[in-house]
């Protein structure tokens, strides 16, 4: 059974929380982005595509373990979508307790 330090000493890992940053500032800047573009336009595009779009953006500007949370911020936010779209995510939280 893992102590309690153990588990505190990962809070406490700075590390962790670049990635995660990392991670949440992809999925965020997803979510600016089809905002922008959406004022910008009169076209509707996917949303899944903004999604994609930051997934080749962090795969081309961005190194190392940089590289795979951006990545995984925008694949994130394409499940996300593709949730809402097929109501998987609305069948999961009548499921399993959402609200």
């Amino acid at each position: 059974m893992a102590e309690f330090g153990d588990n505190f000493e990962k809070l406490a890992d700075g590390e962790m929380w670049v990635n995660f940053i990392v991670l949440a500032a992809a999925y965020v800047a997803t979510r600016g982005i089809e905002t922008f573009a959406e004022g910008l336009t009169d076209y509707n595009i996917p949303n899944e595509v903004y999604g994609v779009l930051i997934i080749l953006g962090a795969n081309g500007y961005l190194d190392g373990r940089y590289r795979e949370y951006g990545m995984a911020g925008g694949g994130v936010y394409v499940l996300d979508e593709v949730g809402k779209r097929f109501e998987i995510k609305q069948e999961l939280e009548e499921r399993f307790g959402g609200e």
